[in-house]
């Protein structure tokens, strides 16, 4: 999925961020585990979630991301 596509969903994209962590994040047909994202992470946790990366990031870095999504 490309995650610079503007079209994607920001909960498809955090479920494709937790599913590349080790744990992983099962996906389904029927995107149950979607639905489970909407009730844990508000469109905006999500939408920051999903852009995180696994390495460590700078408080700089997760500002531009905040300020790049509050432009929108």
């Amino acid at each position: 999925m490309n995650h610079n596509d503007k079209s994607v969903d920001v909960y498809e994209r955090l479920a494709d961020a937790m599913d590349a962590l080790p744990s992983g994040y099962t996906r389904t047909p029927s995107k149950v585990e979607i639905e489970l994202i909407k009730i844990v992470f508000t469109h905006e946790e999500a939408s920051l979630a999903g852009q995180l990366t696994r390495t460590p990031e700078t408080a700089a870095r997760s500002r531009s991301v905040l300020a790049s999504m509050r432009r929108r």
